[in-house]
């Protein structure tokens, strides 16, 4: 039998924090705010406002590795600019780029390889390629950059 050299409930706390963090997610006009964050120490409420986001929201991101400090009255605070660059890295993390042959099924919810692809391209040159997703079947689409 293999002994573990930690304690079980600190594997938990860990996988519970990078499960948290893949689900932590700003809106688009949340994250466009991002931009006007100061570097200075917001508390949960204020850094709430700045953002337009609820208190719980901010303090799920706490949780999912924000970089935040705790002082003597419990009290959490978090650098604007520091939590603007967590979440920036966060969302590149989540990004993977497609193969040529690949394109994102909306009914799969991940990268499929296009089956019976077809090239089509559009009155204003926009470049489309067709096919079938292998999994379920259904039509998926995958736009490209424009022909000059």
């Amino acid at each position: 039998m293999h002994r573990l050299n930690y304690p079980l409930q600190e594997v938990q706390i860990i996988l519970f924090a990078e499960d948290t963090m893949i689900r932590f997610k700003l809106t688009q006009p949340q994250a466009a705010r991002l931009r006007s964050l100061l570097r200075m120490e917001y508390t949960i409420l204020e850094l709430a406002e700045e953002l337009d986001a609820s208190k719980r929201h901010i303090r799920q991101a706490c949780e999912s590795g924000c970089p935040h400090r705790v002082d003597e009255r419990q009290r959490t605070w978090i650098v604007g600019t520091d939590f603007a660059a967590w979440y920036t890295t966060l969302v590149a993390e989540r990004k993977h780029p497609l193969a040529p042959d690949e394109a994102f099924c909306l009914s799969c919810r991940k990268p499929v390889k296009l089956i019976d692809s077809q090239t089509i391209t559009q009155r204003d040159g926009i470049v489309r390629e067709v096919g079938t997703c292998p999994n379920c079947g259904k039509i998926v689409n995958r736009f490209r950059e424009k022909t000059r």
